[in-house]
């Protein structure tokens, strides 16, 4: 009897949930259910891998599992790939395609920037160097990958989703809540450390169950799957946790206003396209996504600009309700960004380009009293002071793409899941890009950033 070829002894050893191998099956198809259920156990996983040791374990924790556990799916797959000499498509899609060119513009700033090992490795504060995004860049090509069989994309986002919801209510029950659990322990597992890391996982946690439900058929939507909507939003970062004591003086809204904001515009935004998908003539539905899209884009523009300029009218409603060290932030790095207007300091390093610029307005108590900044809190000018302007070209184009994909599946594609779909992603984009007008993106938020770019792929891809 013939031994089995090399292929065959290669996927028996490395992948031991598999006891039979086909010679006559492809051995990538083979590999996406153990690949699937590891990168769900990891989706799943996320918001409790919490390591102490780490000097900031709150990103650190989640980065490193990322790249470690990547490592080791791009070693199996590579060698499955050589041994079995197959190899992997990945699609000419627009939005992989601008995506690789921010990327791209984000290595020649490291190479011209101040220093190219924080924008490699990064630091222990943020962990979001080029390295990280080689590593979520294999997830979202593993995702990308497995999103086109329906199955494996429903038990994927199931899979964060749920790991979502058990985060949110572990605060209810934690030591900032009920105090069921871990009341005489301090723990940062169910904040992610800070309020507005969590509010942007939560957010894309209940935009992608948004998209569970109604991907659906009707007749097997239950009542449980509204209430985890409402579970997702039960955390402190949307919802005071006072309310919960009874306590409204300090209002309802939770401790991240961007995302609670962004929040409720979704939920309007979701709305809105439910009614157009009423208009029963498709010329008509078309030219309404049109005025929709583009008036939201418009409006988020001039509410940008109108952000961070000096006497802008927003910038002073943000004044009123935030810290005043922000704005200062914000205007000491125009100098920075006038010094190297064109590729930038290099990613990661706004710290060295605030230090060089330094004012000490920012020390003042009136002014919050906050003496370190690494980000700017403002999307745009982190990009502007990191990767210049042609890298925030760069980085807005990735966004525009992606809507502008989105908008031409809504208006062409006869599927209707992937009309669904293109909604979700294309209101997910605006919101995330609103929220970051007062944040960062993180190594926590980049994870479901990934997922909802690898599904608004797949979706335009086959449209």
């Amino acid at each position: 009897m013939a031994k089995p070829p090399l292929a065959g002894w290669f996927l028996l050893l490395s992948k031991k949930v598999i006891l039979f191998c086909d010679m006559n099956t492809n051995l990538l198809e083979q590999a996406k259910k153990p690949i699937s259920w590891i990168l769900s156990a990891f989706l799943f996983l996320t918001p409790f891998l919490l390591y102490d040791g780490y000097l900031y374990a709150g990103s650190a924790s989640r980065a490193v599992t990322l790249m470690v556990l990547m490592s080791v799916l791009s070693i199996g797959v590579a060698g499955g790939l050589l041994f079995s000499k197959q190899r992997i498509h990945i699609i000419k899609s627009p939005i992989v395609l601008v995506s690789a060119a921010y990327v791209l513009v984000a290595g020649i700033s490291m190479f011209v920037g101040v220093d190219s090992s924080i924008s490699f490795w990064s630091k222990a504060t943020r962990m979001t160097g080029l390295f990280y995004f080689s590593h979520l860049a294999m997830l979202y090509i593993l995702c990308t990958w497995l999103f086109f069989d329906t199955t494996y994309t429903r038990q994927l986002i199931k899979s964060f989703v749920y790991g979502a919801v058990f985060f949110s209510i572990g605060y209810l029950i934690g030591p900032d809540g009920f105090k069921w659990i871990f009341a005489d322990k301090p723990w940062d597992g169910f904040t992610f450390v800070n309020s507005s890391f969590a509010a942007m996982y939560l957010y894309a946690a209940w935009m992608l169950w948004v998209w569970y439900i109604y991907t659906q058929e009707p007749t097997k939507r239950v009542w449980w799957q509204y209430l985890l909507l409402v579970l997702l939003v039960i955390h402190p970062s949307f919802i005071n946790p006072l309310v919960w004591k009874g306590d409204f003086s300090g209002g309802v809204i939770g401790e991240s206003f961007a995302s609670t904001y962004a929040l409720i515009a979704s939920i309007g935004a979701l709305l809105v396209a439910q009614s157009i998908g009423y208009i029963r003539s498709a010329d008509r539905r078309k030219v309404a996504t049109f005025v929709v899209v583009g008036s939201t884009i418009i409006a988020v523009a001039i509410t940008t600009i109108s952000l961070v300029s000096r006497d802008g009218i927003v910038q002073g409603l943000y004044k009123s309700q935030s810290s005043l060290a922000r704005p200062i932030v914000w205007e000491l790095s125009r100098s920075a960004i006038t010094e190297r207007p064109l590729f930038g300091w290099g990613p990661e390093n706004f710290e060295l380009a605030y230090q060089q610029h330094y004012d000490n307005k920012v020390l003042e108590e009136r002014n919050g009293a906050e003496p370190w900044f690494d980000r700017a809190h403002n999307i745009i000018i982190d990009q502007l002071v990191d990767t210049g302007y042609v890298g925030t070209i760069a980085y807005l184009l990735v966004y525009f793409v992606v809507i502008g994909g989105m908008v031409f599946v809504v208006t062409r594609s006869s599927d209707r899941t992937d009309r669904v779909s293109a909604v979700v992603v294309m209101v997910y984009m605006v919101g995330h890009f609103a929220e970051l007008q007062t944040a960062f993106d993180t190594s926590i938020s980049y994870i479901p950033l990934a997922l909802i770019m690898a599904l608004g792929t797949v979706v335009l891809h086959r449209a």
